[in-house]
């Protein structure tokens, strides 16, 4: 019985309660039409003039804050020098033709209105290049407050110019501006002012290839005339470029160029692969020039970057390595040589700097075979000249048995063993094979010293250009403005 009227008790209380909320709640039609009396009572009964600046005091500008706020990197144009953001500024503004009592208007704090119908700074990019286009998705509206205060926020593409610093590509750190004014209303009627030194990067999206750094505005008076300024809103955008990427793009083939066309002139002097390799080279620099013509714009000679310098570098031991190939291959694949090697290459060159550079000449395997051919007749010849010897004794100490063999022996010329002329025609044989291998020996000597001469040139040469490549390497690395 106590459980039924606690419980009739309770639902009672529920029910008066709802009813009473119900009742001071206002309807949706109250609330819309408190809404269209208030825009009514700003905009048509007060005839509001959307020409006329809100100024109260003819003494005192109208001050319209700004801040901005960075969304996305979008681009950075090397070749254009521009760079495109996404923005959103803020606008705040006070118009004192817009105040209401809120009590009046149900305790209505604010409203939004359509920018056409209210009167709004032409604060626009200065420095834009051509048309920013607004993203009216964001904010298209303007908020009104009972105090009278507007704020406008809105999305803005800007590309704006960029002055970029590129003599420490690829680890380059540029600073671009994005300039705001007003292009009418010198500052004795709009007073432009800083919110805040240090704008937003709440919303701000990472960019792949560029890193933030600073994002920091400043106030400028720019002076028309002795009687008119103007001031300009100055947003510093810092950037570092992420430069591991482009580092192996631009950087690294260069380098590994750099170090093997020294490399190329250990190959032998008459190998065919040393203007092969070198004629390669020569098309992987132009296709990196090509890149480089594509990436980087037109400089003037104290803003070159100095991976061009070291492209530049690079060409030059190219075409030098180039030369020094033809020269090689010209002296030391030449058959129609006759003459040796001067004394003084051969000392100097051959002898010396042969030890240095490893390319001291060795016997070839043909000059063996020909030293080998030829001592060998030369062992012959004296095994046939002692044979005779012997025999021309043994017959000294022998009596012919009878005179008709002396005869028959004095006839034919021989000795009575029967080696006359025989013996001289070999004799003249083996001279002659003898004489024969000597030149060709000589023939083959001349050959191997002009060889030795184009390979101590060539890895001299080599080595120069190595050293060439390194000092290059070191300068470019450690160059003040080097990355």
């Amino acid at each position: 019985m106590r459980r039924s009227r606690l419980a009739d008790i309770v639902t009672l209380t529920v029910t008066v309660a709802g009813i009473v909320l119900f009742c001071a709640a206002p309807s949706h039609g109250q609330s819309y039409k408190v809404e269209s009396d208030l825009h009514k009572a700003l905009f048509k009964d007060s005839n509001y003039d959307t020409g006329v600046i809100p100024i109260v005091d003819s003494t005192k500008p109208l001050k319209v804050q700004l801040f901005l706020g960075m969304n996305y990197l979008l681009d950075i144009d090397e070749k254009q020098g521009m760079m495109t953001a996404a923005l959103y500024p803020s606008l705040s503004w006070t118009d004192e033709r817009l105040k209401w009592e809120p009590h009046d208007y149900e305790n209505l704090m604010s409203i939004s209105v359509l920018p056409e119908k209210l009167w709004m700074p032409d604060v626009q990019v200065f420095n834009s290049v051509g048309a920013a286009s607004a993203d009216t998705l964001h904010s298209p509206k303007v908020t009104v407050f009972s105090n009278g205060t507007l704020y406008h926020t809105f999305g803005l593409v800007s590309r704006t110019p960029c002055e970029l610093n590129l003599i420490s590509f690829p680890f380059d750190v540029n600073t671009c501006f994005i300039q705001f004014g007003s292009w009418s209303e010198p500052n004795r009627r709009i007073e432009l002012e800083l919110q805040d030194t240090t704008q937003s990067l709440a919303f701000y999206g990472r960019h792949p290839s560029w890193k933030l750094q600073n994002f920091t505005a400043q106030a400028n008076d720019i002076i028309i005339s002795d009687t008119e300024t103007f001031t300009e809103l100055s947003i510093s955008v810092r950037v570092a470029r992420k430069g591991s990427y482009y580092y192996r793009l631009f950087v690294a083939p260069a380098a590994v160029c750099m170090f093997v066309i020294p490399v190329i002139h250990f190959l032998p002097p008459s190998s065919n692969e040393k203007l092969t390799l070198g004629g390669l080279m020569l098309v992987v620099v132009a296709i990196m020039f090509e890149m480089a013509e594509d990436f980087f714009p037109a400089f003037s000679l104290g803003n070159v970057p100095l991976v061009l310098h070291y492209y530049t570098g690079l060409l030059i031991i190219l075409f030098m390595s180039l030369l020094l190939s033809c020269l090689s291959v010209v002296i030391g694949t030449g058959e129609s040589k006759s003459v040796r090697v001067p004394r003084i290459l051969r000392i100097c060159c051959i002898d010396r700097l042969g030890y240095i550079c490893c390319a001291k000449g060795r016997t070839s395997r043909y000059d063996y075979e020909l030293l080998h051919l030829e001592r060998s007749l030369r062992s012959t010849a004296k095994r046939q000249s002692s044979r005779e010897e012997d025999e021309t004794e043994l017959t000294e100490m022998t009596d012919v048995d009878s005179q008709e063999e002396r005869d028959t022996a004095a006839q034919n010329h021989t000795t009575p063993n029967g080696t006359g002329e025989n013996s001289d025609g070999m004799k003249e044989v083996l001279k002659t094979l003898i004489n024969e291998l000597q030149y060709a020996r000589y023939k083959e000597q001349i050959k191997s010293e002009w060889l030795q001469l184009a390979m101590v040139i060539d890895r001299t040469g080599g080595l120069i250009l190595l050293l060439l490549a390194i000092i290059v390497t070191s300068v470019i690395t450690l160059h003040p403005k080097s990355w």
